[in-house]
């Protein structure tokens, strides 16, 4: 390998490393990038506590060092959550009172950052250099561990966030106990949950005093008494902020599963019918195939639109032909083509229209499916929303069933879109997985109600019914010869329901062995053999091509408006 090439490649390394190590200084947000690592340094940190008879405390920090560049200010990160002795966490009130900046007042700004409550110091229009020395006054409440023999103040100092080190740390706690009375005072130093003792401790009448050369966190136990002990109502409010998501999850979640039941009940479940099913011979009064279709499920699925063409065919509306064509590179292919028949007849529905207009656009008297397949997907997209709500309409659905499968939609998607920011937004802060767990389920379960929702009337229920019978029907035609045999063109006038149902296989099983003539609309490759079941599988698949057809986004674009 030539020099040159090896310098390139330590260069690229050099390069990529910089690039990955920005990347994830940015993406985590370091606190030290936040604060300038090495745009100053500490002298000292020095922190006066003051413990009050009723379990608060008073906090007085002296901050010194130097800034080496111009800086607007400092961030003061200070811990407000500690575990408990039994378990858990709780997070401690703060109320800065006073912060200075070398003797004078200075702006400030305070917030909540997952488990730290910041002071954010200085001026957006102001920078400082040199010497500083910051004082934050501020009141802690609620800090105190109650043990059964002794009471506790644990509270860490100086926090850890600072990306720069603290030479001299010095920390006075001073507690209302008799001068003569022994604290006993634990510290530890270093990074947080760090069990080292680099530090020095002292008592001075009724203060303790700790002095390190690094991060503090003080411990100073004192007999019970010294303190207030919390009341009942204090404890349970102090419960209820510590652990508000456990009352949450336990009201709001079968709260919403309540709700959720008693939406279904009240504006989903359908009106009942007779109850009973039995074989029906007929399909239900003046519902086309397609209608029976959106019936079942509310919505107009592909082989439902499939039907659709072939009920038109099989009432002479167009004549369908089939031909068989080399591939492209090997192979053959079915092609079918549509020879129209006759006009629309007054009484058409809509969808029926827009199918015919589809297949023979300006007027054409003959068209192949490949060339129309675009109209016929656009006929499709029509139906699939026109059908439930014409049914709706005529009585058959409460409301349209798109309509009402929205709500739903949209309610879980943003239950579980918005609860799940807010829930890691308190997971994150505070460990509190159980409301992230809320959402999601609440979320997840409208989604499930959605589709469960649109509601059948009585006249939807028997036609429902009916239906279903009718299916039964079709599934089992050679148990009820005798209604159907003398019925001239029974096949392929029931055809398109058994396509609806999905039971085209065992309908045109029946026939298989019957010698059925050829039907006068349909012309096939093979006009004097004709098999039912091979018949039946392709007329599926004329709607369902129109499927996987990519239609034109609508035209339009952005700009301005006038008047």
């Amino acid at each position: 390998m030539h020099a040159h090439s090896v310098i390139m490649s330590k260069t690229s390394a050099r390069i990529f490393a910089s690039v990955l190590l920005a990347a994830c200084l940015w993406f985590v947000r370091l606190p030290v990038l936040a604060q300038g690592l090495g745009g100053f340094a500490f002298e000292s940190f020095t922190s006066d506590i003051t413990l009050n008879k009723d379990g608060s405390f008073d906090v007085v920090e002296t901050l010194q060092g130097e800034f080496f560049e111009n800086r607007h200010g400092l961030f003061r990160n200070i811990p407000v959550r500690y575990e408990k002795p039994d378990g858990g966490f709780f997070t401690v009130p703060l109320d800065v009172q006073e912060v200075t900046h070398n003797g004078e007042e200075v702006n400030y700004e305070v917030y909540h950052e997952g488990p730290q409550f910041v002071v954010k110091i200085g001026d957006a229009d102001r920078t400082v250099r040199g010497p500083f020395e910051y004082r934050i006054a501020y009141h802690v409440d609620r800090a105190i561990l109650y043990h059964d023999n002794n009471d506790e103040l644990y509270w860490n100092v100086t926090g850890t966030d600072w990306g720069e080190s603290i030479p001299r740390v010095m920390a006075r706690i001073r507690v209302p106990v008799d001068q003569n009375q022994e604290l006993r005072v634990q510290c530890f130093t270093g990074a947080e949950g760090s069990r080292a003792q680099e530090c020095e401790v002292g008592q001075e009448g009724n203060s303790a005093v700790v002095n390190a050369h690094d991060f503090l966190t003080v411990s100073v136990r004192f007999p019970k008494g010294v303190v207030e002990a919390p009341t009942r109502w204090e404890e349970f409010r102090w419960w209820l902020r510590d652990n508000w998501d456990k009352p949450f999850v336990a009201i709001v979640l079968p709260g919403a599963l309540l709700l959720l039941a008693w939406a279904w009940w009240r504006h989903g479940r359908d009106v009942k019918g007779r109850g009973t099913i039995i074989a029906e011979y007929e399909p239900p009064d003046g519902l086309s195939p397609t209608e029976v279709g959106a019936l079942l499920d509310t919505k107009v699925h592909p082989r439902d639109f499939s039907a659709a063409i072939v009920d038109l065919a099989v009432r002479g509306y167009f004549q369908i032909i089939e031909k068989e064509e080399k591939g492209l590179l090997f192979g053959t292919n079915r092609v079918y083509t549509f020879k129209k028949l006759k006009e629309a007849d007054v009484g058409f529905k809509p969808f029926e229209n827009d199918i015919l207009n589809a297949l023979f656009e300006g007027g054409k008297m003959e068209a192949s499916l490949s060339a129309q397949e675009v109209e016929l997907a656009k006929a499709r997209v029509t139906a699939e929303e026109a059908i439930p709500k014409d049914l709706a309409a005529q009585g058959y659905f409460a409301k349209h069933p798109q309509t009402i499968r929205n709500v739903f939609f949209i309610l879980g998607a943003v239950t579980l879109v918005g609860g799940i920011y807010v829930g890691i937004a308190a997971a994150v802060d505070t460990d509190r997985f159980r409301v992230l767990g809320t959402f999601i389920v609440i979320g997840i379960l409208l989604l499930i109600l959605a589709p469960l929702m649109p509601k059948k009337t009585k006249k939807g229920a028997l036609a429902f019914e009916h239906a279903k019978g009718f299916k039964l029907f079709l599934e089992t035609a050679e148990k009820y010869r005798m209604q159907w045999k003398e019925k001239e063109g029974v096949f392929e006038k029931y055809l398109p329901y058994a396509m609806v149902f999905g039971v085209v296989e065992k309908w045109a099983a029946v026939f298989k062995d019957m010698n059925l003539p050829q039907p006068s609309w349909y012309v096939g490759m093979y006009p004097v053999v004709f098999n039912p079941m091979d018949f039946g599988k392709h007329m599926q698949s004329l709607g369902v091509a129109t499927d996987s057809v990519k239609l034109p986004s609508s035209s339009g674009g952005g700009g301005g408006f006038g008047g």
